[in-house]
């Protein structure tokens, strides 16, 4: 490790979602000329081995996972009156731990993800004088004025964080006055080879039972509120209404009871509204990208304020599958409108099915955005550029 700056990512061992697939790119594609990468992480779920697989080492802190905020209760989350208590001890807990192994370890530089990682890594690098990057994923839930999340979003958090990388433009927009010559825009990215090159072609057919020659419409995403797939539906039985050989699928990872109650919820509404056979929800694939491929068209429909940046998109993009999205948060600084995908106002489902219709019914216009769409996703959105660009943040930092 001679020469080498020792970088600690620090990440959730409990998120399935886009935090994981970041955080196994980062530590996978860092270059290892130049750094030592540690991955870290506080408690025994899966997700923290699984990205410390790809780096050179993996240290788990074992002050175990981060305590829910929130309880399942007569079909809603309600707030877990004990759960401030547990927050703040293992906050206590993490952060000295952490802090201590900041020190015997000589990192050079913690690289950190999600608000609650992000508090307790900029409080051990202070304790210890370490460089502290923080990496933000997640949406603003709610102003910083109220608070943020845990304070982090104001003054708290320019104090603690030595800088900070967010995925766009929208959501750096949206930060506290005192981060403004602190945060770097640095946009997510993908493996666009190793997605392209990777796709099981014809085994979503097999898995929704798609006949020959029927069209499939399609979305991958966590199954939550703000993923917005009551408007997926609501969509399909608009497109229904001009043509019948389609079929419509959400591929969904279920979180918690929740989920559960999203499922059946989103079973009820497509009987209601008399398309339950032409609707199709699969649970819990692997790898769900390497199924997009099979669709013809992708749905993205999540509602305001909750996509820092939309990383399905570049998936889907890079399946070679046209996009038709609301033209929400961060979405417009991916998609052209009638360029590289289609942009609709948020909650215009008669424009989001007309855009649909179309590249269903016109294999030129469709082929036109998919071949642009591989290409700017290329361009602008690969893994290498991604890459290159947080090892920019490194170097800045670290006075390379």
């Amino acid at each position: 490790m001679k020469n080498k700056h020792k970088i600690a990512l620090f990440v959730s061992d409990t998120n399935p979602a886009g935090l994981l697939l970041v955080g196994r790119l980062l530590a996978e594609y860092i270059d290892r000329s130049k750094y030592h990468v540690i991955v870290v992480s506080c408690g025994p779920g899966p997700y923290g081995q699984i990205i410390g697989d790809y780096a050179d080492e993996y240290h788990n802190l074992k002050t175990g996972s981060f305590p829910p905020l929130h309880k399942f209760k007569k079909g809603k989350h309600v707030i877990d009156i004990f759960a401030g208590m547990k927050l703040f001890l293992w906050f206590i807990r993490s952060s000295w731990k952490l802090a201590f192994w900041l020190r015997a370890n000589k990192i050079d530089l913690i690289h950190s993800h999600g608000d609650h990682f992000n508090l307790i890594a900029g409080i051990s690098a202070k304790i210890v004088g370490t460089t502290s990057l923080w990496h933000i994923h997640n949406p603003q839930v709610f102003p910083w004025s109220k608070g943020g999340t845990l304070l982090a979003q104001g003054y708290l958090g320019s104090f603690l964080a030595t800088h900070i990388v967010t995925v766009s433009a929208f959501e750096a927009g949206r930060y506290h006055h005192s981060w403004k010559n602190k945060v770097t825009v640095v946009p997510n990215g993908v493996d666009v080879q190793a997605i392209s090159s990777g796709q099981h072609s014809g085994e979503l057919r097999k898995l929704i039972q798609a006949r020959e020659g029927e069209r499939i419409v399609g979305i991958i995403a966590i199954l939550c509120a703000r993923k917005g797939l009551p408007r997926f539906v609501e969509m399909a039985a608009k497109v229904l209404e001009s043509r019948s050989d389609v079929k419509f699928v959400i591929m969904g990872r279920i979180l918690d009871e929740l989920s559960e109650k999203i499922v059946s919820d989103l079973s009820l509404q497509a009987e209601a509204l008399g398309i339950a056979d032409k609707f199709c929800l699969v649970r819990d694939i692997d790898n769900a990208s390497n199924f997009i491929s099979d669709m013809d068209v992708f749905f993205m429909c999540s509602v305001p304020y909750t996509e820092t940046f939309g990383l399905v998109v570049l998936e889907a993009m890079a399946a070679g599958v046209a996009v038709v999205s609301f033209a929400n948060d961060a979405i417009p600084e991916i998609i052209e409108d009638n360029k590289n995908g289609f942009l609709v106002p948020d909650g215009d489902i008669a424009n989001a099915s007309a855009r649909i219709l179309e590249l269903l019914e016109d294999d030129g216009l469709a082929e036109r955005i998919e071949k642009q769409a591989y290409k700017d996703v290329g361009e602008k959105f690969d893994i290498s550029v991604f890459i290159d660009n947080i090892q920019k943040v490194y170097s800045k930092l670290l006075n390379e």
